[in-house]
C-alpha cells in the first residue's frame, strides 16, 4: 500500500470526531435560541424608565390621530387649524423633527386663498420655509383675525342671553372671556347684565354668589326650571284650549319642528271663511263669465278683447289654484298640504299676480296704438301680435316665479336665518332675501307699473286734445268717427280704470314686500297675510269693473244668464253698434 494512502486512512477517525463535536456545539446554539425566543414570546419587553420629572404622555400612531382639516384663508378657522397643526407636531416629534418638515405639512394642508397665498414662497425656495416660527407669524398677518382681543371685547360687552338657553348663552361667553383675559369679579358682572330678564328676576330674590362659576351654574339651574315651568303651562293651555275650542297649539303635535298655530275659536273662523270663500265664488264666476262672453260673441273677437280674455284666465286660475289654499292657510294659520306643493303654490301665486301686470301692460299698448294712432291701428295690432304678448306675458311670469323659488334663489345667503328663525312644520311663507325682493318687486309691479302710469298719462291727453278737436270741428265730422272716437276713448278710460284699481290693490303689498328685508323681517305675518288678501281682490273687482262701464258685458251677461245663448246663431246676437 502506498504510504500516502496509509497517512489518509489513518487521519479518517480524527476527522470524524471533530465532526462530531462540531454537530453539539450546533444543537446546543440551536437550543438557546429556541429558549430566548420562547422567553420573548412569554414575557413583553421591558420599557426604557420614564423619568419622574417629565409627564407621560401616551403616543399615538398617525393613522390613530385625525388629521387637520384643510385650511382655505378663513380668518375665523386660523388660529384652530395652527392648532391642531400644533397638537400633531408635539404628540408626534419623531414623525416631524425640524421646522422644514413641519412647515411642509402646514403647506400640505393649505387649500384657496392660503395655498395660493404660500405657492411663491415654495416655488422660490424662500428661506421662510425652514423657519415654523417666521412661517407662522407671517399666516397670521395674512390669515388670522386681525385685533382679535379688542374685537372679542366689544361682541362680550355686547352679549345678551336674548330667547337662548342659559347654556349656550353661558358658552359663548366662556369663548369670548377666556379671549379677553379679564379677572372673574368684571366678568361676574359682565355675565349678570347679559342674562335674559327672567333669569334676572329670579336673581333679584337670592344671594348672588362671588364665583363666577358658581354664578353661571346657579342661572343654569334657575334656566332649566323655568324652561320645565313654561312646558308644564303649554301642557296645561294644551289641554284647557282642546277642551274649548278643538284645536292645539302646533300644527302637527307629534313633532318637534312644528310650526306654531294661533288659537281661534270655531266661531271666529266660520266668520272669517263666510267671506273668504264669497270673494273666492265673485272671482270665480265674475272671470269665468267674461271668458265665456269673449270667447262665445263673435263681435267680441278683437284684438283688445283676446287681451282681455286672458287676463280673465289669470283672475280665474288664481281663484281656483291660489285662493282656497291660502285661505285654509291664512285662517288655520297652518300649512298642511305639504312643502312641494307649498312651492308649487307659492310659484303660481307670484305667477299670476306677475302676470296680470304684464296682460294689462300689453293692453295699455295696445290703447295707446288705438287712440293715438287709429289709422295704423289694425296694421299694428293684429291677432298675430297679441298671440305674441299673450305667450310672452305667460312664459316670463312661469319662468320668473318657477325660476326664483325653485332654485332657491329667493333664500341666498338667508339659509340660516331663514332655516333658525322661519322653517317650520306646517309653514308656506314666501320668504325674500333682499336681492330677490327688489327685483321681484320690480319686474313684477313697478317697472311695468310705471310704464303703464306713463303710457295712460299719454293717452288721456291725446284723448283730451282729440275731444276738442272734436268740438271745434263737428261740422267737418262724421256721426260715425265721432261714435268710433267716443269709443276707444271710453275703452281707454274703462281699461285706465282697471289698471288704477290693480295698482290700489298690489301696491301696499309690494311696498312691504320691498320693505320688510330690509326693516329685518320686523312686519308681522298677519299684516303680509291681509296684504296678500287685499291684492286678491283685484282679481275680484276686475269684473264688476267690466259691468260698471262695458255694456256689451251687460248685454252679454243678459244673454247668459237668460239661457238664450244657447239658442241657435246666439254667438251672432249684436252687442253694440259701431
Amino acid at each position: 500500500m502506498d504510504p500516502a494512502d496509509l497517512a489518509g486512512l489513518q487521519a479518517i477517525p480524527g476527522l470524524a470526531q471533530r465532526l462530531v463535536q462540531q454537530q453539539q456545539v450546533l444543537d446546543s446554539l440551536v437550543a438557546t435560541v429556541e429558549r430566548m425566543a420562547t422567553r420573548m414570546d412569554a414575557e413583553p419587553p421591558a420599557l426604557a424608565p420614564v423619568p419622574v420629572t417629565a409627564p407621560v404622555v401616551t403616543l399615538q400612531t398617525p393613522t390613530q390621530l385625525p388629521a387637520p382639516s384643510r385650511y382655505a384663508g378663513d380668518s375665523k378657522a386660523c388660529r384652530g387649524f395652527l392648532n391642531q397643526c400644533f397638537v400633531r407636531f408635539a404628540l408626534l416629534p419623531n414623525q416631524f423633527p425640524n421646522d422644514s418638515v413641519k412647515v411642509a405639512y402646514i403647506f400640505s394642508l393649505l387649500d384657496g386663498k392660503a395655498l395660493n397665498w404660500a405657492s411663491p414662497m415654495w416655488e422660490k425656495n424662500d428661506d421662510t420655509l425652514a423657519n415654523l416660527d417666521l412661517f407662522v407669524t407671517n399666516l397670521r398677518a395674512a390669515f388670522d383675525e386681525p385685533a382679535r382681543q379688542t374685537s372679542a371685547t366689544s361682541e362680550l360687552l355686547q352679549l345678551r342671553q336674548g330667547a337662548r338657553t342659559l347654556a349656550e348663552y353661558a358658552l359663548e361667553f366662556r369663548t369670548l372671556a377666556l379671549e379677553v383675559g379679564w379677572r372673574d369679579d368684571a366678568l361676574r358682572g359682565i355675565f349678570l347684565e347679559g342674562l335674559a330678564g327672567r333669569i334676572k328676576d329670579v336673581l333679584a330674590a337670592r344671594d348672588i354668589p362671588e364665583e363666577l362659576n358658581a354664578l353661571i351654574e346657579l342661572a343654569g339651574r334657575i334656566d332649566q326650571r323655568l324652561q320645565q315651568r313654561a312646558k308644564e303651562s303649554l301642557l296645561d293651555l294644551s289641554t284647557t284650549t282642546r277642551s274649548e275650542f278643538g284645536t292645539e297649539l302646533f300644527c302637527y303635535e307629534s313633532l318637534n319642528d312644528s310650526c306654531p298655530k294661533t288659537i281661534r275659536s270655531n266661531r271666529l273662523k266660520v266668520l272669517l271663511y263666510l267671506p273668504m270663500t264669497a270673494v273666492i265664488l265673485i272671482t270665480l264666476c265674475g272671470n269665468l263669465l267674461i271668458i265665456i262672453s269673449i270667447a262665445h260673441f263673435k263681435q267680441l273677437h278683437t284684438p283688445t278683447n283676446y287681451l282681455i280674455l286672458s287676463l280673465a284666465t289669470v283672475d280665474l286660475l288664481l281663484s281656483i289654484t291660489v285662493m282656497p289654499y291660502s285661505m285654509v292657510r291664512s285662517i288655520e294659520t297652518c300649512w298642511y298640504f305639504g312643502k312641494l306643493f307649498c312651492k308649487i303654490h307659492s310659484s303660481i301665486d307670484v305667477m299670476l299676480s306677475t302676470a296680470s301686470i304684464l296682460h294689462l301692460s300689453c293692453i295699455s299698448i295696445d290703447r295707446l296704438y288705438a287712440v293715438c294712432d287709429p289709422l295704423k291701428y289694425n296694421l299694428r295690432i293684429n291677432e298675430r301680435v297679441v298671440a305674441y304678448l299673450i305667450f310672452m306675458s305667460w312664459v316670463t311670469s312661469a319662468a320668473t316665479a318657477f325660476g326664483m323659488i325653485f332654485l332657491e334663489l329667493n333664500l341666498k345667503g338667508e339659509e340660516d336665518f331663514y332655516n333658525k328663525y322661519i322653517d317650520c312644520q306646517g309653514e308656506c311663507i314666501l320668504f325674500l332675501n333682499k336681492a330677490s325682493a327688489l327685483v321681484s318687486s320690480a319686474i313684477s309691479f313697478y317697472i311695468p307699473g310705471l310704464i303703464m302710469l306713463c303710457i295712460y298719462g299719454k293717452i288721456f291727453a291725446v284723448a283730451k286734445k282729440q275731444a276738442n278737436s272734436l268740438h271745434d270741428n263737428q261740422m267737418e265730422r262724421t256721426k260715425l268717427s265721432r261714435v268710433s272716437q267716443r269709443r276707444e276713448r271710453k275703452a281707454a278710460k274703462t281699461l285706465g280704470t282697471v289698471m288704477g284699481v290693480f295698482l290700489t290693490c298690489w301696491f301696499p303689498f309690494f311696498l312691504c314686500n320691498i320693505t320688510d328685508p330690509l326693516l329685518g323681517y320686523s312686519v308681522l305675518p298677519v299684516i303680509v297675510d291681509a296684504l296678500v288678501w287685499f291684492g286678491y281682490l283685484n282679481s275680484t273687482l276686475n269684473p264688476i269693473v267690466y259691468a260698471f262701464f262695458y255694456a256689451w258685458f251687460r248685454k252679454a251677461l243678459l244673454v247668459i244668464v237668460s239661457g238664450k245663448i244657447f239658442q241657435a246663431n246666439s254667438s251672432r246676437i249684436l252687442l253694440y253698434h259701431d
